[in-house]
């Protein structure tokens, strides 16, 4: 029988004032479903946390808006909401094609596009359509990778 190992847990209210939180021991949470994936890889000695902040309640991470570059989707965006969004820049996109492909519905964090992206999953349909739909992955200093 699995211990439960003890970490803290905060939601974040703003985006600016929780990066303050970030440590060298705290998990950034993502997790759509409040579900913690993060606590199952904690108790199974996968990772060693200490704290874990929630950011999935911030609305400017969520959301898919029009820039003068195309289209930016936070990270915690997911297929759904990619697929529904009506945005004229979208209308002929393969993004909302390759949103229809689905997630993976069976981990909680990786059905979002930041999941994906932190995950690194080779399987998932945002890594694999990221290079031919010309996408850039934007960090919260600005640095492009």
């Amino acid at each position: 029988m699995l211990k439960v190992a003890k970490f803290g847990c905060k939601r974040a209210a703003h985006l600016t004032i929780e990066l303050g939180f970030l440590q060298d021991e705290t998990t950034l949470l993502a997790d759509m479903r409040g579900r913690l994936l993060s606590g199952l890889l904690h108790n199974l000695q996968l990772s060693r946390l200490t704290e874990e902040v929630s950011v999935r309640g911030l609305d400017v991470l969520r959301s898919i808006t029009e820039v003068d570059s195309g289209v930016r989707v936070g990270a915690t965006g997911n297929h759904t909401e990619i697929e529904d969004v009506e945005l004229p820049s979208l209308a002929s996109n393969a993004t909302q094609c390759a949103s229809q492909c689905g997630g993976c519905l069976a981990m909680p964090d990786r059905d979002i596009v930041g999941g994906y992206q932190a995950h690194a999953d080779p399987t998932a349909n945002w890594a694999l359509t990221s290079t031919p739909l010309h996408y850039e992955v934007v960090s919260l200093g600005g640095a492009t990778t």
